[in-house]
């Protein structure tokens, strides 16, 4: 259940600089790992990362007041990259990626 909440945390913290038109990926490089097949066998996998960080950022658009797009920070797409590490997850390219470590 850890690891949702984490997920979750890190997709508020991105979602704050979101704009309407975002485009959302997520690159699952777990490979066969016990932690790949868990994201993707029991928690949802690229469909739920998706979702995911899509409800954070509804959320925060509510939260923040941010109805309107031009109150929002200019991206077009933001990228969760799932990967094998005992790392934090952190977020590059100006807030445009999310690295998770599983």
């Amino acid at each position: 259940m850890a690891c949702h909440e984490i997920f979750l945390v890190i997709c508020l913290m991105l979602a704050v600089s979101m704009v309407n038109a975002v485009d959302f990926f997520v690159v699952d490089n777990t490979g066969d790992s016990p932690g790949g097949r868990k994201f993707r066998d029991e928690i949802g996998g690229v469909s739920y990362g998706k979702q995911s960080v899509r409800s954070a950022t509804d959320f925060t658009w509510r939260l923040f007041q941010q109805t309107n797009p031009l109150d929002r920070k200019t991206i077009t797409n933001i990228t969760l990259f799932i990967e094998n590490s005992n790392s934090v997850a952190y977020n590059t390219n100006l807030g445009k990626e999310i690295h998770f470590q599983r």
